[in-house]
């Protein structure tokens, strides 16, 4: 996805993942970050999402899968951007 803006200059990137059974897992991620590496989780009726953020940019991760799930994803993503840096 082209990078896309929330308004007041806060602009993001939206990366959607699809399986072959039609679950879908998005990745957001914007410029400038509280450098706070904990994972935080917010759930809603319909998803559930993890966010955490490193020296440059800030994550959200969100799908309709377990907890348990969605953390291991979002770990390896974490370790996967550390080792590579920070997504372009």
């Amino acid at each position: 996805d082209q990078p896309r803006s929330r308004g007041l200059g806060d602009v993001y990137k939206r990366q959607m993942y699809e399986d072959g059974n039609g679950q879908r897992l998005t990745l957001y991620l914007r410029r400038g970050s509280e450098g706070d590496p904990s994972f935080r989780f917010a759930e809603t009726v319909t998803a559930q999402a993890f966010y955490w953020s490193d020296t440059e940019f800030a994550y959200a991760l969100t799908a309709a899968l377990p907890r348990a799930r969605l953390l291991e994803i979002a770990h390896l993503l974490q370790a996967q951007f550390e080792d590579t840096g920070a997504p372009t």
